[in-house]
């Protein structure tokens, strides 16, 4: 509410639309298709937050800089811890492909003093904002699991849109100075890290 009302008062259009499934593929695709069919100009930017991931008004503006400051990026997004296994506690949500559409995560070590975007071939999407183009070149049915062959055999919808958005030339930038909580049941994020909270 608080950004919906800075976004208001700075003189933007909004438009808000939420979603729900007990399928994420689903609830994915059914905003993505109503955004597409909307006919919106090309110059619309598309805010996509989770609701766990809450952004605050900073964080936004910053994004907003990012794009303005990159007119060849079709997508810039924050980033946030996602759960790994037990072990691992945590990994960042961005990074590149490897072999069969794996993800590999960009090492938090090399992004916390980073002030410059870092290119990405995928991004979580609890935190991006994107021009129209993103939809565009991301085709039809982005978010559609990718069948490969990897452990699980199919990609995940965030690693679906991405690697067809990059597949088809977009440009995908992660802020590092842009870091959104990531509000689960249990703390995501690595061990070291608990542990420092817990000292201090």
């Amino acid at each position: 509410m608080q950004l919906q009302a800075h976004l208001l008062k700075e003189g933007w259009e909004v438009g808000c639309m939420a979603s729900y499934t007990n399928n994420i593929y689903l609830t994915r695709h059914i905003m993505g298709e109503t955004i597409n069919n909307a006919n919106f100009p090309d110059d619309t930017l598309i805010l996509w937050i989770d609701d766990d991931n809450p952004l605050s008004v900073p964080n936004f503006v910053q994004l907003l800089d990012d794009l303005e400051a990159h007119p060849e990026a079709d997508l810039v997004s924050g980033w946030y811890w996602i759960a790994g296994d037990v072990m691992e506690g945590g990994r960042v949500c961005a990074g590149t492909f490897g072999k069969e559409y794996e993800t590999v995560s960009v090492k938090a070590i090399d992004i916390v003093h980073r002030k410059s975007l870092v290119p990405v071939e995928w991004v979580g999407f609890g935190c991006v904002l994107m021009r129209m183009s993103a939809m565009k070149k991301a085709g039809e049915n982005p978010f559609r699991p990718i069948l490969c062959d990897s452990k699980l055999g199919f990609t995940g919808d965030d690693v679906s849109f991405c690697a067809r958005l990059h597949e088809n030339g977009g440009v995908l930038l992660m802020d590092p100075q842009v870091q959104v909580p990531h509000l689960k049941l249990r703390c995501v994020a690595p061990p070291v890290a608990r542990q420092e909270e817990k000292a201090a």
